[in-house]
């Protein structure tokens, strides 16, 4: 048992540790923590790190879902009818629109004929992230830029793109500069990139030419059974008389017989086949080599190669035609094969 005398020695230390704390926060103006807000300040930490942790699992949540086509908590993804929509959700609020709570679907030419191309989401639960947040879980964007007063990042999530909206980062009306948080979030199907398209199609290009030369070598034009040598009557036997008389045309093909007799075989075809009319003056030149003609004649740009014992013609718009759009590298307007 304490005597009297210990109790209030250990009273007079306690009360001089006291006022030795009090004269620090007097003479420093540094407050001494108190446990209830380091427990405060520590909570805080603890529910942002539990916020982040949750934001990161619904982004990779979202990836995971846009590689099969959909946005998470719908049912219904890219490629579904709309007649299953009307079916299992039934027809939308207002007409015009394919509209349902949180999500948005929409068709090629908003066709309602067509299946679903792309959805828009603004899941309250993606709509809390924030732009940084987003880069930092995913990691480089396919796209980062600003277009029509909106922020937008794109990620490639296996054949379709994600795309995360956000105010500007540097709209003043916002008051979430540098670090908005999303607006919304849509999936589409990924887009060919420009230059893979443009491959394609040369290639293709190239394919459809050559394949020019060689049908001419045979004395044809691509696509069509008859070719020089053929006469009159066979036309009209297998084909049938032409749309008009005067002449031997039938839809994409001209066929010519010297002097225009109908008594002589075909002599000269003429093709206006659109996979040839998309082809450009440089394209052919590049595919096909150095022409054994390349000249201006009577208002049109002709090219001039050798196949076989036949020749194959080129047309095109004059050069220097200022009534063309295609100065310079003009597009096929006709092709011909002859003797």
């Amino acid at each position: 048992m304490l005597q009297r005398g210990e109790i209030q020695m250990k009273t007079s230390v306690k009360k001089l540790l006291m006022g030795a704390t009090v004269s620090t926060v007097l003479l420093t103006g540094a407050a001494v923590p108190t446990f209830a807000a380091v427990k405060t300040k520590s909570s805080a930490k603890t529910v942002a790190q539990t916020t982040l942790q949750k934001q990161q699992t619904d982004l990779k949540q979202v990836m995971q879902f846009a590689k099969q086509g959909k946005v998470i908590n719908s049912k219904f993804g890219i490629g579904t009818t709309v007649d299953t929509l009307f079916e299992k959700v039934g027809r939308p609020e207002y007409d015009g629109g394919l509209s349902y709570g949180d999500f948005e679907f929409f068709t090629k030419d908003h066709s309602y004929q067509q299946p679903v191309s792309s959805i828009v989401s603004k899941d309250k639960k993606i709509t809390s992230i924030q732009y940084k947040t987003v880069k930092s879980t995913l990691g480089k964007p396919y796209k980062d830029i600003e277009y029509k007063g909106k922020h937008i990042l794109t990620y490639k999530a296996g054949k379709y793109d994600v795309t995360f909206s956000f105010p500007s980062l540097y709209s003043k009306a916002s008051g979430q500069q540098k670090n908005p948080k999303i607006t919304s979030y849509s999936v589409m199907k990924t887009n060919a990139p420009a230059k893979t398209v443009v491959q394609s199609t040369l290639q293709k290009q190239q394919t459809d030419l050559k394949q020019v030369m060689q049908f001419a070598k045979q004395g044809k034009v691509i696509n069509s059974k008859f070719g020089i040598g053929t006469t009159v009557d066979t036309l009209f036997e297998k084909v049938g008389r032409p749309e008009y008389d005067g002449g031997l045309s039938y839809g994409d093909f001209e066929f010519f017989t010297k002097d225009g007799s109908y008594e002589k075989p075909v002599s000269y075809i003429m093709s206006t086949d659109k996979k040839i009319t998309s082809i450009r003056y440089k394209t052919v030149k590049s595919i096909l080599g150095k022409p054994y003609k390349d000249l201006e004649y009577k208002g049109e740009h002709i090219v001039t190669y050798k196949a076989g014992k036949y020749v194959v013609t080129f047309s095109f718009p004059s050069l220097y035609s200022t009534v063309s759009d295609q100065q310079k590298n003009p597009k096929v307007t006709s092709y011909s094969v002859y003797k």
